[in-house]
């Protein structure tokens, strides 16, 4: 995700701004849109109808639990400004009444990589800049740190993913390195590790640094990298790319010429259909996917931002829920929109009491709850002061759907120890 998106001021609490309103401000906004033909398709132009400003369906209330009421914006017709009937707000507050967002632990700097880990009841995430994976148990509100030392392309912690079949290994990415480390429950709450390194990547451009990164459905690790930003707000475009790394440890270039690499899903039948966000790009890009040999092609647009009226929001994170809606964490938005692809619009969208949403999953014992990570990068003291909760990681319940299990690495642990084994002094 960019860590020095320029910054707006959030509408007031009580209130819910129109979003004609915000001001343009991006890490990619400064950039002219990619010269790809595939990034100037898109669908038709869409708008949603917010609830009027002091309608009690649309207020945060804030208590000492931290625990937030929730704007949820209603279903639009494609292409058309739709003004709410009566019947449509009343429906609406119904709705509302049981959407809640609830922060679960302290902010971090830049929250990201959500992945829920089912036999652990547990929320795995990162402090990218920091270097950070934390594991937090919800039952037990223990909350474990594990700082990963630099592998020698960077400090940078971007994605954390379980191994499969061996629960105290995770893969791992630090600065432009794909990596293993091992982290016991036993460990303490502190925690400090040097990872193995598998891979090191990108080096024509080693001022990059990998982003975002999550399992496809056969258990292969996919991972991308973001271009070097010079300072806040500027992002070398183009220079990024998206990796697969497959059960046998091999690596595989998929995507060049990114910018951001960001979310990424898979069709609901696991094997159709794969979801990609060049954040840069400002759109939702979807590519066939042969679930066999993991290989993509024939990129197209699903749905592109600015031509559907989000011109202040930058595409993060996302996560598939099992009715084949893609949520979409927005950096700069202060939202996550929920995304029909078959039908190439929003649906639904639920607002956030921070501006920077980075990124989602779900989790919980029946995966209806929305995970969502925050951060306080790109913003002002003043902003920082306004928003105290930025950086946080919410638990929002109430939507009344449920997500699909995440996948963990699948590969042979022979081989994964073996490497582990070989990198101890």
């Amino acid at each position: 995700m960019p860590r020095g998106a320029q910054s707006r001021s959030l509408p007031r609490l009580g209130s819910v701004s129109p979003s004609a309103s915000i001001g343009l401000g991006s890490s990619c906004a400064r950039f002219k849109k990619p010269s790809r033909s595939y990034a100037d398709e898109g669908p038709i132009p869409i708008a949603a109808s917010r609830p009027p400003r002091g309608d009690p369906s649309t207020s945060w209330s804030s208590s000492a639990t931290t625990v937030f009421e929730c704007a949820l914006l209603s279903p639009t017709l494609r292409g058309i400004w739709r003004p709410q009937t009566r019947t449509d707000m009343i429906s609406q507050q119904v709705k509302l009444a049981d959407v809640r967002v609830e922060q679960l632990v302290a902010p971090v700097h830049l929250g990201e990589g959500p992945h829920w880990v089912e036999e652990d009841q547990a929320l795995l995430f990162v402090d990218i800049l920091k270097g950070n994976v934390h594991r937090f148990f919800i039952e037990s509100k223990r909350h474990q740190v594990l700082h990963v030392e630099n592998g020698g392309s960077g400090g940078s912690v971007s994605l954390v993913i379980p191994v499969e079949g061996a629960p105290d290994l995770f893969m791992v990415t630090v600065g432009r390195s794909i990596g293993v480390v091992e982290w016991k429950h036993s460990d303490p709450d502190q925690h400090t590790v040097k990872p193995v390194i598998l891979h090191t990547v990108d080096g024509h451009c080693k001022t990059n640094r990998f982003n975002d990164g999550k399992c496809d459905p056969s258990g292969r690790m996919w991972a991308g990298t973001m271009g070097y930003e010079k300072m806040p707000g500027q992002v070398e475009l183009h220079q990024g790319t998206l990796y697969r790394l497959d059960s046998d440890l091999s690596l595989t270039l998929c995507v060049s010429q990114v910018s951001i690499s960001n979310g990424l899903s898979w069709s609901e039948d696991r094997r159709g259909v794969f979801y990609f966000i060049d954040t840069c790009a400002f759109s939702l890009d979807a590519f066939d996917y042969d679930s066999e040999t993991g290989d993509i092609k024939n990129r197209r647009v699903v749905f592109h931002y600015k031509s559907s009226g989000l011109t202040n929001d930058l595409p993060d994170g996302m996560a598939m829920d099992n009715k084949g809606r893609l949520w979409i964490a927005n950096f700069s938005g202060q939202k996550v929109v929920c995304i029909d692809p078959k039908l190439g619009r929003i649906v639904r969208q639920v607002d956030l009491p921070c501006q920077n949403i980075t990124s989602v999953c779900w989790g919980g014992s029946h995966y209806d709850i929305l995970y969502v990570t925050s951060a306080q990068t790109g913003l002002s003291k003043e902003e920082l002061e306004a928003q105290p909760s930025a950086g946080a990681v919410f638990a929002v319940t109430g939507l009344e759907t449920q997500g699909l299990p995440p996948t963990n690495f699948k590969t042979d642990l022979n081989v994964l120890r073996k490497k582990i084994e070989t990198a101890k002094p």
